[in-house]
């Protein structure tokens, strides 16, 4: 199982997901979130730490194709919260989509897709990000192998989504001291979770 931590803001909390061998890091470029970072700082960080391939660019269609072609290379991955996410076809794009809209999806086959893996969030707003979880029965009958689970998931959360065999989830604030703060002992803990 793939994991991902989202929302990273300091270096430090950065260094001690790489330290805990966390397989994807997420940073946000959507201007609405209390987790917001910079596309030069998120560009300096992934290149300092060489982790481009572990990368994970929240965008939005505010930010345009040459804004990512600028300060990314092709192996950082898209979480693209918009519309237009297939003018990006040269990366590998996670997509976010409701539960709600993932029932209506029932039908579609998952690991067809060429580049997009599925990020299943609660999604009450716009945008995911609420720390709240949704209903997991609504994933009964549903091939999780190529969707990753979002959605105010903790640690203790992990074994059951493993067992309904999900590829990844994504965790962001439950591991936090405050929006954006990671808690470093967490991360650790993570970590040795999965060693």
């Amino acid at each position: 199982m793939k994991i991902k931590i989202c929302g990273l803001t300091r270096e430090n909390d950065i260094e001690a997901c790489i330290d805990a061998g966390i397989d994807y890091l997420g940073f946000n470029l959507l201007k609405v979130s209390k987790r917001f970072v910079d596309i030069q700082w998120t560009s300096k960080i992934i290149n300092k730490y060489k982790i481009a391939s572990k990368s994970v660019i929240l965008i939005d269609d505010q930010v345009s194709l040459s804004d990512i072609e600028n300060n990314f290379d092709e192996d950082i991955i898209l979480q693209f919260y918009g519309k237009n996410y297939e003018n990006y076809q040269n990366y590998s794009i996670f997509k976010p989509i409701s539960v709600t809209e993932l029932k209506h999806l029932s039908d579609h086959n998952f690991n067809n897709t060429k580049n997009i893996k599925y990020l299943i969030d609660n999604m009450d707003s716009a945008l995911g990000g609420t720390g709240k979880k949704f209903d997991w029965s609504n994933l009964d009958n549903i091939d999780l192998s190529n969707l990753m689970i979002a959605g105010g998931l903790s640690i203790g959360d992990i074994p059951a989504l493993k067992d309904m065999g999900a590829w990844g989830v994504d965790l962001n604030s439950k591991l936090e001291i405050a929006p954006g703060i990671k808690d470093p002992k967490l991360i650790e803990q993570l970590g040795r979770y999965y060693e």
